[in-house]
């Protein structure tokens, strides 16, 4: 009977230690995931801010090149405003000033107009599935509203693009003065818009360029070429940048407010 009451009591010390051993290595299995995954978080977080940095970059840069892209189609459709006018009452033969610098400014530079968002890092964002940690809701709103933005302004753009090839360059090519376009810019020495400021800075009418081959001018055509590249621009202003720099400017405030990024 002795011996059978230390046998158990034997059998029992033993269980208690393997209990013991085995929720001490439960324990430190447990401890090393926490630490891995808290690792992992911390890892994924400063990731996160890294890219979110990245991302208010490219869009801060953007935001400020659709100013300037917006203030040179203003010019532009100031420009525009006045060939409609000159095409449709003016004699034709009394040289203008302002023909051929408005020819240059409304026409001929038009591909320098077209504004081109640089979406590097948000493409990277999507083609690596790294989007998915920018887990405020707010942000991924804006976010979807930036892409359709930015791609509704690539259509656009390409329908202004075919416009100019196919109707503003042959209308260039018939009756743009490009031998006055030669002289402003001394043979290209001078970027044009550098040159055309020049120019409208003086009084000055050594460069003065006129409206070539007024004997087989359409007045009704040019005036409908020049009236509907206006509301383009127009249109192209209101219905896709307005919405690009909407979305643009409220991502910004967002992600400066959710990761601390100072402007």
């Amino acid at each position: 009977m002795e011996v059978h009451s230390h046998s158990h009591v034997h059998h029992q010390s033993k269980w208690k230690e393997y209990l013991f051993q085995f929720l001490m290595l439960f324990l430190a299995v447990f401890l090393g995931f926490l630490a891995e995954y808290r690792y992992e978080h911390f890892i994924e977080h400063k990731r996160t801010v890294q890219l979110a940095e990245n991302l208010y970059k490219e869009l801060k840069a953007d935001s400020l090149r659709v100013q300037r892209i917006l203030e040179h189609r203003s010019v532009k459709e100031h420009c525009l405003e006045y060939l409609k006018d000159y095409f449709k009452d003016s004699s034709l033969t009394r040289n203008s000033r302002k023909v051929s610098p408005c020819m240059s400014l409304g026409i001929l530079l038009s591909l320098q107009s077209l504004f081109e968002p640089n979406d590097g890092v948000l493409s990277q964002l999507r083609y690596s599935g790294t989007l998915r940690y920018f887990q405020d809701p707010d942000i991924q709103q804006h976010l979807g509203d930036l892409m359709v933005a930015i791609n509704n302004i690539r259509l656009r753009n390409e329908q202004e693009y075919n416009f100019y090839e196919e109707t503003l360059r042959p209308f260039l090519y018939k009756h743009y003065d490009y031998e006055w376009h030669q002289l402003l810019t001394q043979n290209g020495s001078i970027p044009a818009i550098e040159a055309l400021k020049n120019y409208m800075a003086t009084d000055s009418n050594k460069f003065e360029g006129k409206l070539k081959n007024t004997n087989s001018f359409d007045r009704d055509g040019a005036y409908s070429i020049t009236s509907h590249y206006l509301l383009m621009l127009r249109g192209t202003k209101n219905v896709q940048l307005a919405p690009y720099i909407e979305a643009n400017s409220n991502l910004l405030e967002e992600l400066r407010k959710n990761y601390k990024i100072n402007d």
